[in-house]
């Protein structure tokens, strides 16, 4: 049996995108498109957000700043940490 190890993932960690583009959800409920290369920033969590289990990053999305939900598997998968 193989174990996986997940990233620790603290807030104020950047993470860019190393895959597909992938797509994410703001706290409205609008879909956002997120781009190859395109940097997302760990958020604190609001406590409506630990309600709901969402996972809180902030980006750029048409020249304006977003706070998107990204599943923490996504992140493992398709995100590498930018120092």
């Amino acid at each position: 049996m193989k174990v996986i190890h997940m990233k620790r993932i603290k807030v104020g960690n950047k993470y860019k995108l190393d895959g597909a583009s992938q797509f994410a959800y703001t706290r409205e409920n609008k879909l956002v498109r997120i781009e190859p290369g395109q940097i997302v920033t760990k958020i604190k969590d609001k406590w409506s957000d630990k309600i709901r289990l969402r996972n809180m990053y902030r980006t750029e999305y048409n020249g304006e700043t977003v706070e998107i939900d990204i599943d923490y598997s996504i992140i493992d998968r398709y995100f590498r940490r930018r120092f």
